[in-house]
């Protein structure tokens, strides 16, 4: 059973602009998406940097009217309607005000690898791109929010009633099944090798499951003809 991937849960129609767009369009783009930064690429499509929502309100309050300053400190970018735009005789563009991309990852990553990278530093969003370097989508914790609207408990329910349960034919209490944010952990001991093997892809497959942490034993190894079933069983599934 193959491991969920950035690209399984990303976003792949993402608002960009150019370096030459002029912010006047970037703070337009903002407000009617209701989004916190916009990346930037290349005719190419390559990833040149990103223009966060606080630069561009920043931008805007140090070239407007007072109450246009009070507006715009009242949420990240003023509504269209209501913007004074700079008096500047060349308006600003996207390249003078963007800023390198702060965290990015590839689409074939493993899904657990982003959970983790977007827990520990802190940022709402992870930039995926190619090997070249191309902008093909973005994961926000919303995207992993939305893969995982099944409880923990829900979660822990069908891996021990219906994989180990009707599927495998475990005994009861044999194995232990614990999940925390859609992290599913199996303790305990099947009775063949193979067994264990399908319990770990079975639970991978199910809806809302970000990871499998294996912590099974076995009774008993297969019987050669049944490894090499087995192998050749994995090797389909990829």
């Amino acid at each position: 059973m193959r491991r969920p991937t950035v690209a399984d849960a990303m976003t792949r129609d993402v608002i960009s602009v150019s370096p030459g767009t002029p912010l006047t369009e970037v703070a337009d783009l903002l407000a009617v998406h209701q989004i916190g930064a916009v990346p930037v690429v290349t005719a190419k499509g390559v990833l040149a940097g990103v223009v966060p929502a606080a630069r561009v309100a920043e931008r805007v309050a140090a070239g407007v009217d007072a109450p246009d300053v009070l507006e715009a400190a009242a949420g990240p970018v003023p509504a269209p309607r209501r913007r004074t735009w700079w008096r500047t005789p060349s308006r600003p563009v996207v390249e003078d005000v963007m800023a390198p991309p702060a965290a990015t990852i590839r689409a074939g990553a493993p899904l657990p690898e982003a959970t983790r990278r977007l827990a520990a530093s802190g940022v709402d969003r992870l930039w995926v791109v190619d090997d070249a370097n191309r902008l093909v989508g973005v994961l926000t914790r919303r995207d992993l929010l939305r893969r995982n609207l099944r409880s923990d408990e829900e979660i822990r329910a069908e891996v021990a009633d219906q994989v180990l349960g009707r599927v495998l034919g475990a005994r009861p209490g044999s194995v232990t099944v614990t999940v925390r944010d859609g992290v599913v952990t199996l303790t305990g001991r099947l009775q063949w090798r193979s067994d264990v093997d399908l319990a770990v892809w079975l639970t991978l497959a199910l809806p809302g499951v970000v990871d499998v942490v294996n912590q099974l034993g076995c009774l008993y190894l297969d019987p050669p003809a049944a490894r090499q079933e087995m192998r050749l069983l994995r090797e389909r599934s990829r």
